[in-house]
């Protein structure tokens, strides 16, 4: 994975395939980190409640680049690619103190994406995970 400049993630196979998959992902979701439904009528969305922030930021950091892809300020390649390098925390050398480039992707985040971002410490035991 390092190799290929992702994060993991991107090759977890979650196996949804029907509409009834989505509903009951979304409803565990709504458990784990307070996604929750609002809207009404024909327009819908997701809410995530102030108990996950990094899950927001991360919205707010999606939103803004297919809101970049839909108007042609990106190809989709580059979306593919922000897509499957994306983190939403800036990552710390447990050691020094310092930001470091993400392990797996050899990035940081920039830009208006490090607005509100957590600083989270990386431990070699989350490398080897």
């Amino acid at each position: 994975m390092r190799a290929l400049r992702v994060r993991p993630e991107v090759f977890e196979d979650h196996d949804i395939t029907t509409v009834d998959q989505v509903i009951h992902a979304l409803f565990n979701l709504e458990e784990q980190f307070g996604l929750v439904p609002n809207g009404e009528g024909e327009s819908a969305g997701l809410t995530v409640g102030m108990t996950s922030v990094d899950l927001a930021k991360a919205l707010r950091d999606w939103g803004r680049r297919r809101g970049q892809l839909d108007v042609g300020e990106m190809t989709s390649d580059e979306y593919r690619d922000w897509k499957d390098a994306y983190i939403p925390r800036i990552l710390i050398d447990p050691v020094t103190g310092e930001e470091i480039d993400d392990p797996y992707t050899g990035r940081r985040l920039e830009g208006v994406e490090r607005e509100d971002a957590r600083r989270a410490v990386r431990t070699m035991d989350w490398l080897n995970g």
